[in-house]
């Protein structure tokens, strides 16, 4: 599982992709909400595993935060009922995947992964970001049987790997 900011996606005929605001035209990409939104803010907490067959049932979430943290309009909740499972959209969040949210995603995780089979094992593999490392989440982990291997990488190790 890895988080990646979505906060500005472009809209492509076969789906989203996450882009840069060009800083050289005012013109808007697609049609905008006539309100502000530069106080929005979108991440996807991405699932991925090593079974073809488990895959589709893996939750995909997305961490909604709307302008100003306001109700989106019906017509954008009724976009993202459409698109359905494996996409979730988890209102509330602030956009940021934060402890309590984490946790909320390995027990959906460790709850899908169950369903399709109740006796797998899981292995999570992430990054060491100070969200992962929380003795909290750490502790919910292990409750759930969940078991964690960490990738760190110094800063040294990446300046001698980019050489």
């Amino acid at each position: 599982m890895d988080e990646t900011s979505l906060s500005t996606v472009d809209d492509q005929s076969r789906g989203l992709r996450t882009c840069n605001k060009s800083p050289y035209t005012n013109k808007a990409r697609r049609q905008r909400d006539d309100i502000d939104r530069t106080n929005s803010k979108t991440s996807l907490l991405a699932t991925v595993c090593d079974s073809h067959d488990l895959q589709p049932y893996l939750p995909q979430i997305l961490l909604v935060r709307y302008t100003r943290n306001a109700t989106p309009p019906a017509r954008i909740l009724n976009g993202f009922a459409a698109t359905g499972e494996p996409l979730e959209y988890w209102h509330g969040t602030g956009g940021w995947a934060s402890s309590h949210t984490i946790k909320m995603w390995a027990t959906r995780m460790r709850s899908a992964i169950h369903s399709f089979n109740p006796e797998a094992w899981i292995l999570l593999v992430w990054d060491c970001s100070q969200t992962h490392l929380n003795i909290d989440v750490t502790r919910h982990l292990r409750r759930l049987g969940i078991l964690v291997i960490y990738i760190y990488t110094s800063e040294a190790d990446i300046i001698v790997a980019g050489m």
